[in-house]
């Protein structure tokens, strides 16, 4: 009889524990994890927009753009 009683305790002590976790987890996600990653991420989507609207306005030389000046051998030179 102790053992079914100790069983039953165990099992609804198990699930509360758990619960309580689960629902301190999510609290702890929604006050600290998302902030973050959302501060985080429109941040770097600001840089990168800056870096992109710069570069296509100004003249840039890429290195691919450059004409082929001679060869020599199997080995192509560029300016």
């Amino acid at each position: 009889m102790q053992c079914v009683f100790h069983g039953i305790r165990f099992k609804v002590n198990k699930d509360w524990l758990s619960g309580i976790d689960s629902l301190l987890f999510l609290y702890t996600l929604s006050f600290f994890a998302f902030p973050i990653f959302f501060c985080y991420f429109s941040l770097s989507s600001s840089l990168l927009s800056c870096t992109f609207s710069t570069l296509s306005t100004k003249n840039i030389i890429f290195a691919a753009d450059l004409p082929y000046i001679g060869t020599t051998g199997n080995t192509s030179i560029k300016l």
